[in-house]
């Protein structure tokens, strides 16, 4: 069975004892650039999709020590005291983290039965949103074990990727 599936890079930069930050501010997001910040305790998470080509499934995900910089400089556009916060950063004060966001083409999850092996139901592809979904994706999935005839109705199915019509990529995560 071959799903469309792919792996991106996503970076996420902490920053620990840091004043300055607004302690109840919102977590803001720059929808142009896609740039976020919001408080931590003592400081901030920062983060932004910067686009990358997919990888490979990685145990390790390097990080890119220029990524900090970058994020600081966009999320600045939106509130001019991180241009300041930036100035006083240290790299004891700098926590940055990589990890990988598995992807669909149309940036949906896939919930529901697999054709291809009876009994199996798949919930996977959230692009990151995993944790907020699950609710619902949970629910869903539910409802599909009980009435697995629901999944041609089921927006989510994967067999929306059955047909090359549907734009699905050449390269396939094999499971």
């Amino acid at each position: 069975m071959q799903l469309s599936l792919d792996l991106l890079r996503r970076q996420k930069v902490v920053l620990r004892s840091v004043p300055g930050v607004p302690r109840h501010a919102p977590m803001t997001v720059d929808l142009e650039t896609g740039a976020y910040w919001q408080t931590e305790v003592g400081g901030a998470a920062l983060g932004w999709a910067v686009p990358e080509e997919p990888g490979e499934p990685l145990e390790r995900v390097p990080t890119d020590w220029t990524f900090p910089a970058g994020v600081l400089e966009g999320i600045a556009r939106l509130a001019p005291f991180w241009e300041h916060v930036a100035e006083t950063l240290t790299q004891d004060n700098v926590n940055l983290n990589a990890g990988q966001y598995t992807c669909t083409p149309d940036n949906k999850p896939i919930i529901g039965p697999c054709a291809d092996v009876p009994g199996l139901y798949l919930s996977l592809g959230y692009s990151g949103h995993g944790i907020m979904a699950s609710p619902g994706a949970g629910r869903l999935l539910a409802d599909l074990i009980g009435a697995p005839h629901a999944d041609a109705e089921n927006p989510f199915s994967y067999q929306r990727f059955a047909t090359e019509d549907a734009g699905v990529r050449a390269e396939r995560i094999v499971i």
